[in-house]
């Protein structure tokens, strides 16, 4: 199964070659699942890109959230950069399995303020095929999945459009 109503692997690698472009926008324009892009992006050695440019753009002043160098140092230190460009928390976890950098901030909570400059809204979710990658890049919270979700929509009354 290739995860694709429309689209086959060779479409979505000269779609990768031609317009590298995140792979949720790509999944988007060719009707397919996001993993099957990140598999073809994969195959093609091609590094990854699982967050929408558009999400990561910051709606609040830089400054906003400053983190201190403290804190950075000590993240750099736990999140060990892996493969492809994810991060493996090698800090405590909490009992549910959530990799924790204190007794009340998840590591991913303190990712997303490093990369952001901004406190998540809601809940912050890893967005790439890794469990518990602590990468920034790889973490969205709520203002950006609603935003994602916006963009899909507009996407889908314009292709209904043509």
């Amino acid at each position: 199964m290739s995860g694709c109503r429309g689209a086959s692997w060779e479409s979505i690698a000269r779609t990768l070659q031609t317009d590298n472009a995140p792979d949720a926008e790509i999944a988007d324009r060719l009707h397919c699942a996001p993993a099957f892009v990140r598999r073809v992006r994969k195959d093609l050695g091609m590094r990854p890109w699982p967050v929408r440019v558009e999400l990561q753009r910051r709606s609040v002043k830089p400054g906003d959230c400053e983190v201190a160098d403290e804190v950075q140092r000590r993240y750099s230190e736990l999140a060990v950069v892996i493969e492809d460009g994810h991060r493996r928390w090698r800090g405590r976890f909490s009992k549910d399995n959530v990799p924790m950098y204190s007794h009340k901030d998840s590591a991913y909570r303190v990712a997303f303020r490093i990369q952001h400059r901004r406190e998540p809204v809601g809940q912050v979710r890893v967005e790439c095929e890794r469990a518990r990658c602590v990468e920034g890049l790889h973490l969205s919270d709520q203002l950006m999945r609603e935003r994602a979700k916006e963009l899909r929509q507009e996407t889908e009354a314009l292709d209904g459009q043509l």
